[in-house]
């Protein structure tokens, strides 16, 4: 017996082959049909499309075998490819390279043998179509034509088959970056919807404010009434262009947010010290309940925008009473609590927090004025942190928000 041998090439047919995405893939009914009329044109009981891996023959599609694959070194397809015609084997008992054949001395006792090789459109031969006898004959060239005329169609299906594939996988990127589009016009449209809702507003007003201070016609007296409550603006404004570009950079960015390591307790004190003020002339008290060293993995960033906005939300809220911030921490769950003894909202009230077409604000215990965008914020950063915000309040007894994440994972951008 001669061991089929190997070509120069190899590397790079065995990668064109590959790239067909065929090796051990189900059946499939048009090739099954083409081994069905090979078998009867040539009047042999085997016919097979066999596909040569680097170890072994691989069968696509068979008649009047049982097994898909087999060795290499004993393939007589494994020799056909070497050619760029029809290999016909007479009788394989008289041929010394296949005589002593394991496949000729016993089962499927091969004797003839008649494979065309599969050219690729690069020009490799990935495999034959072949007829296989158990009686030593040759083929008519009626039979061979027909043989060559099949083997043609084997590889044009094949080459439908690929193009097919690309198509859908190229369709499928096509979709997803519609998606992705859709969801950055989505974007694009409420950042808008937002400046000219929420931003216009406040800096016509503080626009108007300082017009009259240039123009001379307002007072000292009325420049210092108007000196408290115009801070407020700013800050109120302030406070509202970084929501907005903290959730805007989030949405378009398409990088995964950072993972850091760092310790909560530090973060919540210094987001507390950072309303003490206003906390302290609405006469409310500040506990930092996150014991020293709780250190987690998240984004620091997202973390520190959370809960600043959820302390100063709960301070807008609440007069006399108490703030506080507690970590939670549960198997794979971290769970940052904000409470407050403030007035608290009904159940209606707090559905209506998440709508972002019909955004309503209230006026905090000072008057104090907000967008309604920073919850909204927040639950899009939980989901972001594979996780949930959740709100349990009950009117004049105060307010309890929980913002849970998975412990340490991995966060993508949302395409909520």
């Amino acid at each position: 017996m001669v061991t089929p041998p190997i070509s120069k090439d190899e590397k790079a047919r065995l990668a064109d082959l590959l790239s067909y995405n065929i090796l051990d893939t189900p059946e499939e009914e048009e090739l099954n049909e083409i081994v069905q009329l090979a078998s009867e044109i040539c009047n042999k009981p085997i016919s097979t499309i066999t596909l040569i891996d680097e170890k072994r023959q691989w069968h696509k599609a068979r008649k009047g075998i049982d097994g898909r694959e087999g060795e290499r070194d004993f393939a007589f397809c494994a020799h056909a490819i070497h050619g760029d015609d029809l290999m016909m084997v007479p009788d394989a008992k008289q041929d010394e390279r296949f005589h002593d054949n394991p496949l000729v001395e016993g089962a499927p006792n091969i004797r003839f043998y008649a494979g065309v090789p599969l050219k690729s459109a690069k020009g490799y031969s990935l495999g034959t179509l072949c007829v296989i006898g158990t009686e030593p004959t040759i083929l008519t060239e009626v039979q061979q034509r027909a043989l060559k005329i099949l083997a043609k169609q084997v590889v044009t299906y094949f080459e439908l088959r690929k193009n097919n594939r690309h198509l859908t996988e190229a369709l499928k990127t096509v979709d997803k970056q519609k998606e992705e589009l859709s969801s950055h016009n989505k974007t694009l449209t409420r950042l808008l919807s937002i400046i000219g809702h929420d931003l216009k507003g406040p800096v016509e007003n503080l626009k108007q404010l300082f017009n009259l201070f240039v123009d001379g016609r307002l007072s000292k007296e009325e420049i210092d009434n108007l000196g408290a409550d115009l801070n407020e603006r700013l800050e109120s404004t302030s406070d509202l262009l970084g929501n907005l570009l903290s959730w805007a950079t989030s949405q378009l960015n398409d990088a995964s947010l950072h993972s850091d390591k760092f310790d909560l307790h530090d973060i919540a004190e210094e987001q507390l010290h950072r309303i003490k003020r206003s906390a302290v002339d609405k006469g409310n008290s500040l506990l930092n309940k996150v014991k020293k060293g709780s250190v987690i993995t998240a984004d620091r960033d997202i973390i520190r925008f959370v809960i600043r906005n959820l302390i100063a939300n709960a301070n807008k809220f609440t007069s006399e009473g108490a703030i506080s911030v507690t970590l939670e921490e549960s198997e794979g769950l971290d769970r940052i609590i904000v409470e407050d003894t403030g007035q608290g909202m009904s159940q209606e009230a707090i559905k209506a927090l998440f709508n972002w077409n019909d955004r309503r604000t209230t006026a905090g215990t000072s008057g104090e004025k907000g967008s309604g965008l920073g919850l909204l914020i927040v639950r899009q950063f939980a989901s972001q942190c594979n996780g949930q915000l959740t709100i349990e309040s009950e009117v004049g007894k105060g307010t309890k928000v929980v913002f849970e994440m998975a412990k340490g994972t991995n966060m993508e951008p949302s395409q909520e």
